[in-house]
């Protein structure tokens, strides 16, 4: 398991049909899990699992105007604004998962990725965003659910 990687003192989560989990003090969710929250200016980093690949995941920056951040553990591969102020869309290749293996809630394989994220904000309001498997994409050989 996982149990290991808790020292922000979150639990698991599910946001966006995503399961996640915390590993650094920084970051919360809303009460129902629809908004995450980083802290400016400080290493952020959260694992995120799904028993399929994650060939993309999309960050979408809300609230107004907020400076894109800069990711670690994989790489932005399209910026999308819709109009302004905006929201952003940043659409990230995660990379290879991290790991892969069963949890405790399902006998079949997770994978999992790290992902690094540096909110650089004036101030010390916290940066609101979402993070989702982009919602039209093709179906991969790999993404099969055996797989």
């Amino acid at each position: 398991t996982q149990s290991h990687l808790q020292p922000s003192g979150e639990k698991d989560l599910l946001h966006n049909g995503l399961w996640m989990r915390f590993l650094s003090p920084g970051l919360s969710a809303s009460d129902d899990w629809g908004r995450l929250f980083g802290e400016p200016r400080r290493p952020l980093e959260i694992l995120v699992g799904s028993r399929r690949p994650l060939p993309r995941l999309e960050l979408r920056l809300l609230g107004e105007s907020p400076p894109a951040p800069r990711i670690r553990g994989g790489r932005i591969v399209e910026e999308r604004r819709a109009g302004e102020p905006r929201p952003i869309t940043l659409v990230i290749d995660p990379g290879s998962p991290t790991a892969r293996h069963p949890t405790w809630w399902d006998p079949r394989p997770y994978r999992f990725y790290r992902l690094g994220l540096f909110f650089e904000r004036p101030g010390d309001a916290l940066a609101p965003f979402s993070l989702s498997r982009p919602l039209a994409r093709r179906l991969e050989p790999t993404d099969r659910e055996d797989s």
